[in-house]
Order: structure tokens, then C-alpha cells, then sequence
């Protein structure tokens, strides 16, 4: 897969050979979504993540995703794509902000891409301390080093 900016990611799994049990956190990328929405594939593999209460993060249009599961019936989220069009979302439970957490469930417009990094870090437990994760919105956030 090759990203909009060119960068090339190269799965080492497939859906198939995800073992959930082994899974802390699974991200769904954003972009044109039309090539995994309604795959089965992906729909069960999120339920069960979702049931066994792991970290689930999407950005960009990659909500959407979610949304088919119906894992977003019950959940708060936000998107990049256009509610009017879409009925698999909730529309009740979008928040139009750049990142939305409830709970184990992690939605972020495109804009809000290091803020979506920030809170999978921060579910991820990936800081020391606060010192730690503010040090890391100075250098990405606000481009200050110091």
C-alpha cells in the first residue's frame, strides 16, 4: 500500500493471521476506505477485538469501518467523511473535533493526526510521566524543541 505522500507500508500480517489475543492495540489508517469497507474480514476481526476490549483507533475516513461494525452505536467518535451521505454511522454520537477517545475506542479527523498520535500514545501508556508526554506536544504539537 502506498500512501498518499508516497510512503510505502508493507503488512507483515493478514487479517487472517491476526491472533486478537496477541493484539494491545489495533490502528485502521485513513484514506479511501472503499477498498476494506464491508469486508467481512475486517468486521470480525474488529468485533472481536472490540468484545475482548482492546484499543481500537482509526483516523481520517477509516471511522467508518468502526461504524459498520456498529461498535460506534455505543461510542462518542469523529471523521473526516461526510455524515449526510453515510447511514452506517450514529450521527447522535459525532463530536466534531480533531480526536475523540471514549473509552478504548480512538477517532480522529485527518487534520488531527498528532493528536490522534498523543492519545494512542497516552492509552498506550508510552510516557513516563507528564513531563514526559509534554515534552513530546512541545516538539510535535508546537514544533518547540526546547
Amino acid at each position: 500500500m502506498i500512501s498518499w505522500e508516497g510512503f510505502k507500508t508493507v503488512p507483515h500480517l493478514t487479517l487472517e493471521e491476526v491472533e486478537t489475543d496477541d493484539v494491545d492495540l489495533f490502528v485502521v489508517p485513513g484514506g479511501q476506505p472503499d477498498q476494506l469497507y464491508g469486508t467481512d474480514k475486517l468486521t470480525e476481526l474488529l468485533n472481536k477485538l472490540y468484545q475482548k476490549n482492546k484499543v481500537l483507533a482509526a483516523i481520517c475516513a477509516a471511522p467508518v469501518h468502526f461504524a459498520k461494525t456498529g461498535i460506534l452505536n455505543k461510542h462518542n467518535y469523529t471523521t473526516t467523511l461526510p455524515l449526510m451521505n453515510l447511514t452506517a454511522f450514529n450521527k447522535q454520537n459525532f463530536l466534531d473535533r480533531n480526536v475523540v477517545v471514549d473509552e478504548n475506542i480512538i477517532a480522529a479527523k485527518a487534520a488531527g493526526y498528532v493528536d490522534f498520535a498523543l492519545e494512542v500514545g497516552k492509552k498506550m501508556n508510552i510516557f513516563k510521566d507528564q513531563a514526559d508526554y509534554q515534552e513530546t506536544v512541545n516538539f510535535f504539537k508546537y514544533y518547540n524543541n526546547q
